[in-house]
């Protein structure tokens, strides 16, 4: 299985969000991306991916 951890990055600052990610939604309309967690449990936040590293298991996002 593979999991994700969400970052948050600001210039040269990156702060942990959520862990254990299993599923991300883009809407490109709002600007909404919804992360799922293995219990189910959805985080929103508004802003944009940044940067994806499937082998690391990070995603790196910037807030709106």
């Amino acid at each position: 299985m593979c999991l994700s951890t969400v970052y948050k990055v600001d210039g040269d600052n990156r702060e942990k969000m959520f862990s254990n990610i299993q599923n991300v939604i883009a809407d490109s309309e709002t600007g909404e991306l919804t992360f799922q967690d293995i219990m189910g449990a959805r985080y929103a936040v508004s802003g944009k991916i940044k940067n994806i590293d499937l082998i690391g298991n990070k995603i790196e996002i910037v807030e709106n």
